[in-house]
């Protein structure tokens, strides 16, 4: 009789291990968005991983051997481009804000269609520590690059930094939520103009500060990380230190001024700087 029981609970205990393995390899299945059958990423900049114990930020830091990164992975984390040609229009190298005064057509449609109402211009020349900073924002970034050229790293659905060397006439938008950071490059130069939809807010959230502990960085789990979230105290995904420091739920909609809430709605709202030059 004895024999059965340990039977029993060995065979459970299985069971369950089983059910745990099963539970892990779909989640990892099911991260990320479903792309589209005429998905085309031929005009996406070349994109790479990075290697362990970086060099100098500025430099390419690729493995070795190189391992390129297919477009559609940034495109199932929700990251999306356009390739457009600025090198027609006489853009400046700063302008806080932009008052539209480049009449380029296929920017103009892009504006239009997504309601991209705000748009400023800055140069960086140097690396800025606070671009470097892992982090995400409450709202979409959208960043169009108009001369000289950089590198923006985002966080893949399975954790691994991209590396994107932007050039002039990437187009690019990404989701709230999602972690990034921008470096210069060797060449030391770049001019982006920055995008919004209402009044710009360049709050940017720290993931050693926040870790994943934060509303619009939780909905984005939800939708691209199947829930599975990177920062949990779950060494199997990856529990990122700022979790471990105990750090209380931070709701934004806490946060969020009456101003903030209308700006969200479409409505004009307080604008909250966080660095006029953030990228």
């Amino acid at each position: 009789e004895g024999s059965k029981i340990c039977t029993m609970i060995a065979n459970f205990t299985l069971f369950l291990l089983f059910l745990a393995f099963l539970t892990t390899v779909t989640a990892k299945r099911c991260k990320g968005v479903a792309l589209p059958d005429d998905f085309d990423g031929s005009d996406w900049p070349e994109m790479w991983r990075l290697r362990s114990g970086m060099g100098e930020r500025e430099e390419e830091n690729r493995r070795t051997p190189n391992v390129a990164v297919s477009p559609s992975v940034l495109a199932r984390a929700g990251v999306q481009h356009w390739k457009l040609d600025p090198s027609p229009y006489d853009y400046p190298g700063k302008a806080i804000p932009w008052n539209d005064t480049v009449e380029d057509p296929e920017l103009a449609a892009i504006r239009e269609e997504f309601d991209y109402n705000y748009a400023d211009i800055i140069s960086v020349t140097s690396r800025v520590e606070s671009f470097w900073d892992e982090h995400f924002h409450g709202d979409k970034t959208i960043r169009y690059m108009l001369n000289g050229t950089g590198y923006f790293d985002l966080r893949s659905v399975d954790g691994d930094w991209v590396r994107i060397a932007v050039q002039p006439g990437d187009f690019f938008e990404w989701p709230a939520g999602i972690y990034h950071r921008f470096t210069v490059d060797t060449g030391n130069f770049i001019t982006a103009m920055r995008l919004f939809r209402g009044s710009p807010v360049w709050t940017a959230y720290s993931r050693d500060e926040i870790g994943g502990n934060h509303t619009v960085r939780q909905e984005y789990i939800d939708t691209f990380l199947c829930g599975v979230d990177p920062d949990s105290d779950d060494e199997e995904y990856g529990g990122h230190e700022s979790k471990k420091k105990g750090k209380k739920i931070f709701n934004q909609e806490s946060k969020d001024t009456k101003d903030e809430k209308q700006r969200k709605k479409g409505k004009k709202g307080k604008r909250i700087r966080f660095g006029n030059n953030h990228l």
